[in-house]
């Protein structure tokens, strides 16, 4: 009658383990609303609170983590149609955003404010097509795409 006992506490632990874990288990994600109706197609967090994301005519941020969302779109439509493809944030900064369309020339632009201001910089011989970039400083990165799928480097 014992061992009984204690195979019945056992078995009884075990599932109250897995009721009480079971909500971590089969948790769900959480939608954070961003203020945007545009699709959202790339995003990187600069550190855990500065975020930044970009979409069809759209480039948002958040200092919070992501719960609070300011549109920035404005900034890189002084410079450019914000139709936006990839950005790479060294920090909270500065960081780069590439466009390119079939109708225009691409853009590589550069903020130092945290996508306050945008400007355009020269990056040689960028064709149509990056797929993605990354910087391992403000003035030495790379770009992967492009007629033939080349690497593109970018200095200035």
């Amino acid at each position: 009658m014992k061992k009984f006992i204690q195979q019945s506490s056992l078995a009884f632990l075990i599932v109250l383990t897995i009721c009480l874990n079971s909500s971590a288990l089969f948790s769900q994600w959480t939608v954070i609303p961003t203020g945007s109706t545009h699709p959202i197609r790339k995003i990187q967090f600069a550190d855990a609170n500065n975020v930044f994301a970009l979409g069809d005519s759209l480039f948002i941020k958040s200092t919070d983590g992501g719960h609070i969302w300011t549109d920035l779109t404005a900034s890189i439509a002084a410079v450019t149609y914000p139709t936006l493809d990839d950005l790479y944030f060294i920090n909270k900064d500065t960081g780069f955003v590439y466009r390119s369309t079939i109708t225009a020339e691409p853009y590589l632009l550069k903020t130092v404010n945290g996508g306050l201001s945008f400007t355009s910089i020269t990056a040689g011989s960028i064709s149509q097509g990056v797929n993605d970039m990354i910087f391992v400083s403000n003035t030495v990165g790379f770009l992967v795409g492009g007629a033939g799928g080349g690497i593109i480097f970018v200095k200035q």
